[in-house]
């Protein structure tokens, strides 16, 4: 036996069971993670479609998957705060357009435009910069409007341009 083997200790089976696991676990919840974060990785479309959608709060923006928008209470006119602040836009990313965003359904198209966040343009309403959520349960999901995080509020927008808290 060389001098190291006796000073490390050798795992036992339980402790390798243990192990493989926790590998598991983690290998489940990178996965599950990645599957979230999937439909917002792919919000920038040639045609990015903004439309109302009547839900418990009252009517609100969407995506064009139905998905709640949100707005950043940090935010001033046509500026994202979120970009400034680590790991913010990695839980509420841009909703980003590489060409002029339309209005559907109940969207008043003048109140559309788009800003530059870094080499993506994201879309605005009012001037209000709009994000998605990697939470978000499905379309007509509002359980995470009104959340704070990263020192501000994450309200919905309405049809008008007002928020929804």
């Amino acid at each position: 036996m060389s001098h190291l083997s006796k000073r490390v200790p050798l795992l036992g089976a339980g402790a390798l069971a243990l192990l493989a696991a926790i590998a598991v676990v983690v290998m489940v919840a990178a996965s599950s993670s990645a599957r979230t974060r999937a439909p917002m990785a792919s919000a920038a479309s040639a045609s990015t479609t903004i439309r109302a959608r009547h839900t418990r709060i009252g009517t609100i923006l969407v995506g064009a998957d139905g998905d709640t928008l949100y707005a950043f209470s940090r935010d001033t006119r046509n500026h994202d705060a979120c970009a400034s602040i680590h790991g913010c836009l990695s839980v509420w990313p841009i909703i980003a357009a590489t060409a002029t965003p339309r209005a559907g359904s109940g969207v008043n198209r003048s109140l559309l435009g788009t800003i530059r966040v870094g080499s993506a343009r994201q879309v605005t309403y009012a001037g209000h910069p709009l994000y998605g959520y990697v939470g978000n349960a499905g379309p007509g999901d509002v359980s995470y409007v009104g959340a704070s995080e990263f020192g501000g509020r994450w309200p919905a927008v309405s049809p008008s341009g007002s928020l929804i808290r």
